[in-house]
């Protein structure tokens, strides 16, 4: 998939389609991530940032951060991808951008229990859950719900730890942009 999506950024960079190459560089960073790579993939991710920031779209700059946080808690800084998370969160709520923000907020959400502080961790779960289930957000759910169930029942047993298949953060994927050529 990295090279498929290496050959597509090539000739989105030739075409000039910066918003294109953002999301080749965000696939391959998934497909970095998947393999063990988190160093590659914020490596990747760094880029697209850039190319966000250079381009004002917000949207890509969201899932950016989002993917770096998750490259951030691999490689044991959870401190930065918090601060990452509040930023997508930020970018999420002033573009509307529903789904981002329930993935920023299940993040964040899965961070603070992790550091044992459970009255955030559901709240932030509480609202991740109550925007997929609201927007009908189908697969997102399927995702959302059973983080948000197991970290409701830590609050019952406190001296529980997040079980290791409810630890594992949630990846933005990038959809088809339908914007214009820049």
């Amino acid at each position: 998939a990295a090279g498929i999506y290496g050959t597509v950024e090539q000739g989105f960079r030739k075409l000039g389609y910066l918003i294109g190459v953002q999301g080749c560089l965000n696939g391959k960073a998934l497909v970095s991530l998947d393999t063990g790579k988190p160093e590659e993939a914020e490596k990747l991710l760094k880029e697209s940032e850039e190319t966000c920031r250079r381009l004002g779209y917000k949207k890509g700059l969201q899932a950016s951060l989002g993917n770096q946080a998750i490259a951030l808690c691999l490689r044991g800084n959870p401190g930065e991808a918090a601060r990452l998370l509040q930023e997508a969160e930020r970018i999420c709520r002033e573009i509307d951008y529903k789904e981002g923000l329930a993935t920023a907020l299940i993040n964040r959400s899965i961070l603070e229990a992790r550091g044992g502080d459970l009255a955030t961790s559901n709240a932030l779960a509480a609202e991740a859950g109550g925007i997929v289930e609201q927007c009908g957000m189908k697969r997102l759910a399927k995702e959302i719900g059973p983080l948000k169930d197991a970290i409701r029942d830590m609050g019952a047993a406190p001296s529980s730890r997040l079980a290791p298949e409810y630890s594992r953060m949630i990846r933005w994927i990038v959809k088809k942009q339908k914007q214009e050529k820049k």
